[in-house]
């Protein structure tokens, strides 16, 4: 069995984080006074949200109380994650390498004021971690049993210390830095946390036996504190379970540099919460956790919705979205086609027309279907599921389809690739990277994702609904047809796919100011297509302008004010045309001789502003538009932070070759968003 050697290079760089999801099910909190609340945790290291049952964000005052307060876009906060990985990224050298038997330090930590609430944290950690068929409180096997199935040829051995205990309270460790307003980022002390818990434990522990690559830093080392965590509890004062490198932090313990690094919490759910009491957490998010140093990036929505709020694996299907809390903590998911893929630990049927294949159930060690697309980095993963072993509670028994993008096509604002290196995979809603296919589009249950499932949804062609074509729309060309859940593995034939996709314009929506007019429409599905735009005055008796558009929208240039028109669209194929939308829009009369800026009174962030002009008179040959200083190439632009914007347009006329200047600062906040326009 060859090493795993990892490509994530961004978790060797100093100060980067990635972490645990909160779970989504709700906790009750007994408020000072005795009120009871029920809140919904949400979020990640990055940034910690939580509100009550009708979305209201609360936190926690100094009194204990939780109360309303006021948010705000967490914009400022993606941003501050795209930054910080992408600096990571590049500013890592070096390699991410782990040994086929891997051997990991475990530290159990207590604090001033808060201890362990079993009597033995040594054994109990231990056991836990790697006895065989481990079963005490609920569990289902131990965190060794979980890592050797989904990774054959390798062995796991997780050294547990003595506890230690530190010098401060929990909270001192735990308390969040709140220096960006608005954002919670990290807890802030961290790094006194380990480099303590370290020195610590150097007493009875020989650093170097853990540096196995022997680059002078230790491999991984993981931290279980005591008491309970900030993901499940909501309670600012604990830490939130994370992956962590302080490597850039000199940290030395027996002249081994302290790098990469993880923790958990011994206890399960909340502090805070009315129900339960001290319940021993599962080996779920130490799973999770462990992950990312095997390769594993978040598979979950990290920018927290800012993107759309994207379905990602559906919680339960894979460890790295929330599968890490199935069977409360105890139960993790078997390694889903793409962990194993990131792991190296894949093993692939290539896709061949005319064939019949059969997977077996991943935990019987099942092949994964590869079909790739006509754009290179981006591909269909197909596995089997059944509820069984390590995916005894996923919900739902059949076939998973991914649709991966690890392209150079754009994902939002950057590209699928960097999605992969900033840990913002699934982040963008309207483009997953990392994308669950459901079998039922409109799949409201877990377990109307699997083919054939419930549904007996046999078949996956481009033609169908969910699709088999790439991003850009072009057909996968195959398809996968009778496909068949006989209990014990899962068959389909293979078939060559040469349908034709015709899409008509769904939901057309125009906007018309006095000399323009900006069409948008949906067709249902991704891709790039070629759209036919026809246009003419109505009445006008001339033959209608005609132009090509290859996205979901359309400017008209050129218009006259005051005027209606007739306009159609339809698709073009490669061998037809799909069916003709028609549609009537009018344009806004003059309202005076001197030229303004179209704008409304107030923008939030994330708004669209449109760049237009009206009341322009005379010829222009050229306009530029600058925002703050910067030349904005088209004619929309997207406002990403709250602050105070200057919009400045230059017109240069075509008569006399002279131009016209024309400014207006727009301050852009999301306390007040109205629609009016001046």
């Amino acid at each position: 069995m060859r090493p795993l050697c990892l490509i994530f290079f961004f978790l060797l760089a100093a100060g980067t984080a990635m972490a645990v999801k909160a779970p989504s099910r709700p906790i009750t909190v007994m408020q000072p006074d005795g009120r009871t609340i029920t809140l919904y945790i949400s979020g990640d290291e990055f940034r910690r949200r939580i509100v009550t049952a009708d979305g209201t964000a609360v936190a926690k005052d100094e009194s204990g109380f939780f109360r309303p307060v006021q948010e705000r876009t967490p914009g400022n906060v993606v941003q501050l994650r795209k930054s910080s990985m992408r600096a990571a990224a590049v500013k890592s050298a070096g390699r991410a390498y782990v040994p086929t038997d891997v051997r990991v330090l475990v530290i159990p930590v207590c604090f001033a004021d808060v201890d362990f609430s079993v009597t033995d944290p040594t054994a109990h950690f231990h056991n836990m971690l790697n006895a065989p068929g481990y079963s005490d409180n609920g569990g289902t096997g131990s965190a060794k049993d979980y890592f050797e199935a989904n990774m054959p040829g390798y062995t796991f051995t997780f050294d547990v210390t003595a506890p230690v205990r530190l010098s401060r309270e929990y909270s001192y460790y735990g308390e969040n830095d709140i220096s960006v307003p608005n954002v919670i980022n990290y807890d802030m002390r961290l790094n006194e946390l380990v480099q303590e818990a370290c020195s610590l434990a150097s007493a009875s522990v020989s650093f170097p036996v853990y540096d196995r690559d022997g680059d002078g830093q230790a491999d991984y080392i993981f931290f279980y504190l005591a008491g309970y965590n900030e993901a499940e509890s909501g309670d600012d004062g604990t830490v939130w379970p994370q992956t962590y490198n302080i490597s850039s932090e000199g940290i030395r313990v027996n002249g081994i540099r302290i790098g990469l690094f993880g923790c958990s919490s011994e206890l399960s759910g909340s502090d805070l919460g009315i129900e339960g009491g001290e319940i021993p957490s599962g080996i779920g998010t130490f799973c999770h956790e462990f992950g990312h140093y095997l390769g594993l990036v978040d598979l979950y929505d990290t920018d927290y919705g800012n993107g759309g709020t994207s379905n990602c694996l559906w919680g339960k299907l894979s460890l790295m979205d929330e599968g890490s809390y199935n069977n409360s903590g105890r139960t993790p998911p078997y390694f889903c086609a793409i962990d194993r893929e990131q792991a190296g630990v894949i093993s692939y049927i290539d896709a061949e027309t005319g064939t019949e294949v059969s997977l077996s159930p991943l935990h019987a060690g099942g092949e994964v279907l590869r079909v790739t697309t006509s754009t290179a980095g981006e591909y269909y993963l197909f596995e089997y599921r059944t509820e069984s072993g390590w995916d005894s509670y996923i919900e739902g028994q059949g076939m998973v389809a991914y649709h991966v993008d690890r392209s150079d096509n754009i994902a939002g604002d950057i590209t699928a690739s960097v999605r992969w290196s900033t840990n913002l995979v699934n982040a963008y809603a309207l483009h997953e990277c990392a994308d669950l296919v459901e079998a039922y589009p409109q799949a409201s249950h877990i377990s109307q994702v699997f083919f054939p499932g419930q549904a007996g949804i046999d078949e996956f062609s481009a033609a169908g609904s969910p699709a088999l074509i790439a991003w850009d729309g072009t057909p996968a060309g195959l398809r996968l047809t009778e496909i068949t859940d006989n209990g014990d593995a899962l068959t389909l034939r293979i078939e060559e796919d040469s349908t034709e996709i015709l899409l008509s314009p769904m939901s057309c929506h125009i906007e018309a100011w006095q000399n323009k007019a900006l069409m948008e429409w949906r067709c249902g599905r991704p891709g790039t297509y070629t759209w036919a735009i026809a246009w003419l005055p109505e009445g006008s008796g001339t033959e209608p302008l005609r132009d090509t558009a290859y996205a979901q929208s359309y400017t008209f240039t050129g218009l006259t004010p005051n005027t209606e028109y007739i306009c159609s669209i339809h698709h073009v194929g490669e061998h037809n045309n799909g069916d003709t939308v028609s549609l009537r829009f009018s344009t806004e009369p003059l309202s005076s001789p001197y030229p303004y800026l179209s704008l409304r009174r107030r923008y939030a962030p994330g708004d669209t502003v449109r760049l237009v002009i009206n009341n322009i008179t005379e010829p222009v040959a050229s306009v530029d538009w600058y925002i703050n200083g910067s030349l904005i190439p088209s004619d929309s632009y997207v406002f990403r932070r709250e602050g105070s914007y200057r919009m400045e347009v230059i017109l240069h006329y075509s008569i006399d070759g002279s131009s016209e200047t024309l400014t207006r600062t727009l301050n852009v906040s999301d306390i007040f968003k109205e629609e009016d326009y001046e």
